[in-house]
């Protein structure tokens, strides 16, 4: 089962965004966790799809956690989400090791989960964004809506 952990202090922002995974991917399990201990433990008891981190935590911060995330599993892709889109902070969340930087403010829903259509397996908004360096490694969220999506044409064409 693909699993989704949204870290976020904002009890509002993490309150909607969960509630929207929830609701486009009914089939996918969502965490959440408003505070850096609280996700590491989830993070290794769980091992999700997907981490979904935004900068500011109590505590530890976002960039530090996500460090921490990628140096004991390296497989798990973590998206930065933060309010501040400045150059230093996309800077740090990639030498952070995030696998994305996406701005609270100027993003779409889809835009944070990636779940556009089905035609790519990379996200390709990202693109014009990316810093010098940056792969954009697939989606779990998209492949996992492309994969439903085909199962279900199939099943549909069946006689």
């Amino acid at each position: 089962m693909l699993t989704v952990l949204v870290v976020e202090n904002s009890v509002m922002f993490r309150q909607m965004l969960v509630e929207s995974l929830r609701r486009e991917f009914p089939d996918v399990q969502i965490l959440e966790a408003s505070e850096g201990r609280e996700a590491l433990r989830l993070v290794d008891e769980v091992h999700p799809s997907l981490v979904l981190m935004d900068i500011k935590l109590r505590g530890e911060n976002g960039l530090d956690l996500t460090k921490k995330i990628k140096n004991h599993h390296p497989e798990t892709p973590v998206v930065i989400l933060t309010s501040n889109d400045l150059p230093e902070y996309r800077e740090a969340a990639q030498k952070a090791g995030a696998t994305q930087f996406v701005a609270k403010g100027s993003a779409s829903f889809q835009d944070i989960v990636g779940v556009g259509p089905c035609d790519t397996l990379n996200w390709g908004w990202w693109k014009s964004y990316e810093p010098k360096g940056w792969q954009s490694p697939p989606c779990p969220l998209r492949e996992y809506r492309c994969q439903a999506v085909s199962m279900l044409t199939e099943e549909a064409m069946m006689p």
